[in-house]
Order: C-alpha cells, then sequence, then structure tokens
C-alpha cells in the first residue's frame, strides 16, 4: 500500500525505503468515495445473499480499516527509519510486521472493486465498460503519482534509482514487475502492481460469479500455492518482494483473493459467527500472537482474508469504532498518506541534519522526531488529498460519466 523527501542519500537507497521489506502500501493502498450500490439486504444490513449487495453503512467500516493498514506501514518505515539503529526497539514491536498491510491493501481492493464492478462485469464485458473501469481507476491513484514523481524531480540523474528510464517506467505505472530495484516514490511499487490487477480484474469477475464452488475453490487453492512459491524463493518472507515476476505473484493472487472473499461474505455463510465482535478479537490476537516470530509473513497473510471478512460482516463494536470520525478520516486520507509519508520522514532528517537510522540520535529525541514527522505526513496527506486527489479524481471522472442507468450512489470506500 510512499516516499521522497530532503535526504542528501536517494531515498530508495535507504532502509526504510525498501518500503515494505524489513530486515513492506495502498492501495492501496487508496482511499477516497467509490460509487457502491444502494440496495440493502440482509438482517442488519449485514450481510447479503447472492441477488441483493449489502447496504453501504455496513461497508464503509472498511474505510476505517484502510486507514488502519496505512498508519501500519507509516508507523513501520517511521520506527525502522528514526529507531533503527539508534535504539534495540524498532524490531522488538508487533509494528514491525506493518508491511504486512500492504497485502491487506491489495486483499481490500479486490473486496471492494468487486463490490462495485463484479456482477456487472459479470453479466455483460465490454470494451466501453472495461475502458470506463479502468479510466476511473486511473482518475483514482495516477494524480497523488504523479504529484510524488513530480517532487522528487530534483533528484533526477542521482544513481539508477532516478534514472530516465526508471521516471519513464514509473510514469506508465510498469515499475513494480519490470524494474528490479526500487526507483523514484518507491512506495508506489504496489499502485504498479494494482494496475496489472486492474486489467486482469474484468476477466476474474467473468471467471468467478459464472463458475460454481468448484472453480472458486480451485483459483483460492491456487492462489495460496502462488503465494506459497513466492515465499519459499525468498526465503518465508515476502518483505524483499516489491518488485520484478515474483511481485506480480504476490499482488494478483492476493487481488484474486480479495474477490473471492467478497463472493464468501454474499453468500451469507456463517455470518453470525464473522459478525461477532469475538470473532474479530479472536482474529486479531492470532495476528498479534504471529507478528514477533519469523518467519511469519505467510501464515498472517493467510490470516488476513479472514479479518476482513470479520470486519465486512461485522455488525457491532468493530464496526462503530472503525466508523468513529477519527479513524473515518483517517481511511479518508489513507492514499495520500501511504504516497507522502516517506516524503515527510526525509525531509524532516535533511531539515535536522539526519541520514537516515541516526545512530547518534538518544531514545528521547528519536521519539520526539517520530511524532513530529507523523504529525507532519498527517498534515502533508491532509492537504494533498483534499486539494489534489480528490479534486482531481472528480474532473477526470467528470470527462467519462459512467450512463445513468449504471450508475451507484458514491461512498468513500476506496
Amino acid at each position: 500500500m510512499p516516499t521522497p523527501t530532503d535526504s542528501l542519500t536517494p531515498l530508495v537507497n535507504s532502509p526504510r525505503a525498501i518500503d515494505h521489506k524489513v530486515t513492506s502500501v495502498p492501495n492501496r493502498h487508496e482511499t477516497g468515495a467509490i460509487p457502491l450500490a444502494s440496495r440493502t439486504s440482509g438482517r442488519n444490513g449485514a450481510i447479503g445473499r447472492d441477488g441483493n449487495l449489502p447496504n453501504d453503512e455496513q461497508l464503509r467500516a472498511l474505510t476505517g480499516l484502510r486507514g488502519v493498514a496505512a498508519l501500519a506501514v507509516v508507523i513501520f518505515h517511521f520506527t525502522y527509519g528514526i529507531f533503527g539503529a539508534a535504539t534495540d526497539i524498532g524490531w522488538q514491536l508487533i509494528p514491525r510486521r506493518g508491511y504486512l498491510a500492504v497485502d491487506l491493501f491489495f486483499i481490500l481492493s479486490g473486496f471492494v472493486l468487486a463490490h462495485v464492478y463484479g456482477e456487472e462485469f459479470a453479466l455483460r464485458l465490454d470494451r466501453r465498460r472495461f475502458g470506463q473501469f479502468l479510466w476511473a481507476r486511473f482518475a483514482r491513484v495516477y494524480p497523488v503519482h504523479l504529484v510524488t514523481l513530480l517532487m522528487l524531480l530534483r533528484l533526477y540523474g542521482e544513481g539508477t534509482a532516478y534514472s530516465g528510464n526508471a521516471f519513464i517506467l514509473n510514469l506508465l505505472l510498469l515499475q513494480g514487475p519490470w524494474l528490479n530495484y526500487g526507483s523514484w516514490n518507491d512506495p508506489s511499487w504496489s499502485i504498479s502492481l494494482e494496475w496489472h490487477a486492474y486489467i486482469l480484474f474484468p476477466l476474474l469477475c467473468v471467471f468467478i460469479w459464472r463458475r460454481g464452488i468448484v472453480a472458486a475453490t480451485f483459483l483460492a487453492v491456487a492462489c495460496w500455492l502462488a503465494l506459497c512459491a513466492m515465499g519459499l524463493a525468498q526465503n518465508w518472507g515476502v518483505q524483499p518482494v516489491s518488485h520484478g515476476a515474483w511481485a506480480l505473484a504476490r499482488s494478483l493472487p492476493e487481488f484474486a483473493i480479495g474477490i473471492l472473499v467478497y463472493r464468501l461474505y454474499r453468500s451469507g455463510w456463517l455470518a453470525r459467527v464473522w459478525g461477532s465482535d469475538w470473532s474479530f478479537a479472536i482474529i486479531a490476537l492470532v495476528l498479534m500472537a504471529l507478528s514477533p516470530f519469523w518467519p511469519t509473513d505467510l501464515a498472517i497473510i493467510t490470516v488476513l482474508p479472514v479479518l476482513l471478512l470479520a470486519v465486512a460482516s461485522n455488525h457491532g463494536r468493530v464496526q462503530l469504532v472503525l466508523n468513529t470520525r477519527p479513524i473515518a478520516a483517517l481511511g479518508q486520507i489513507s492514499y495520500s498518506l501511504y504516497m507522502v509519508h516517506l516524503i515527510c520522514l526525509d525531509t524532516l532528517l535533511g531539515i535536522l541534519g539526519f541520514q537516515p537510522q541516526p545512530a547518534g540520535v538518544g531514545l528521547v529525541a528519536a521519539a520526539a522526531m517520530f511524532l513530529v514527522a507523523l504529525v507532519a505526513a498527517l498534515v502533508m496527506a491532509t492537504l494533498v488529498s483534499r486539494c489534489i486527489e480528490y479534486p482531481a479524481r472528480s474532473f477526470l471522472r467528470g470527462l467519462w460519466r459512467r450512463p445513468a442507468a449504471t450508475s451507484r450512489a458514491p461512498i468513500s470506500l476506496q
């Protein structure tokens, strides 16, 4: 599910720029308004049987979940970048696995897009609908991506990470699979991979909606095996996997799993169980128990779809907490936060004259730097979100309106 800054060392060469690598989002992470169906069904609006979409209010909690995931990535990078070499606490915290929030972004994106477009593509897939979908996704992710690239133009020529070739690939959202190193705004690798997933999304919808349970089960197993193959090739960790073919083996199966989780959610299977606060609490405890140990990346990723199902199904305290104003607001700016937070960190380190992982900084000074950087990132993300992300998206979408017959009321899920 971000990057540039004022540091003298190119950002992608600094430890925190490894983005989602430990030793690693948003689409995902993504935030903002997305058209969702206004139809409601199911008791308490929680779960809708096939043919009826769950109500918007029920799924609004996913915006808060995205915000929490984006914050987890920020805390991971800031902890690593500020405390890493100054103290021994950086890797003793549960947030050390914050890079796995990017995997949640991939799964969440598949889930939400399946809710918005799944049935539409399953019933009819043509070039115009496909073009409208890609344009909507372009309007969603590209403006902030472009702005962060322009912020880094001052670093042009400082090594291969800031080369002209890498810049062109970044402009075309090809840097994730087609470069084998981090470049420019490195966290945008996940946006590049999501763009590839968007291209395959309509075909996945056709397959998943039109096939039966056996085909869906086969796809789920195939996705999990692909993740296992990727983990095996990377010493059972996903943290270094952000570029090249293995990056696609990380993102595409997770995106497909998100679609499958949505289909399971729509079926109403064990709805009361998943909707319980206790179910969420148990899943959260499992994730926290796995986090301090290595290698458990694949185990954690296996639990993430269950976490998403529990949040989407919940109609209790979990939904109330995720819909509180501060967390919902965090979800609204989560994409911008993901894309700019490392810019803020490197800028702060540059102003104060520190290099990444400032070994000479004491614990108190490092903690103060952490808080200042976090506040700066939140403020910058809010400005970018309000001044660039949402206005640019509305303008671009206005250039290609969806037909009134298929339009849906907007809600802020993605």
